[in-house]
């Protein structure tokens, strides 16, 4: 079984994606340096994402892919 995902590079992203009936998100480095940095693709680190992971869904109620 396959789950459909959209990518949230923030928590208002999110929380429509959540509206909208998606079971998870997923979020990538390059979209949170874009979105919270204006940086193209800069590598950032595990470490670096997860902190933006928890700003996204600081209760931990959705279904978050990196």
């Amino acid at each position: 079984m396959t789950t459909p995902v959209a990518g949230a590079a923030n928590g208002l992203f999110a929380r429509i994606i959540e509206d909208l009936g998606y079971d998870a998100v997923y979020v990538t480095g390059a979209g949170v340096a874009n979105m919270y940095l204006g940086a193209p693709d800069i590598g950032l680190t595990l470490t670096e994402i997860a902190g933006y992971v928890a700003a996204i869904d600081p209760g931990g109620s959705y279904r978050i892919g990196l």
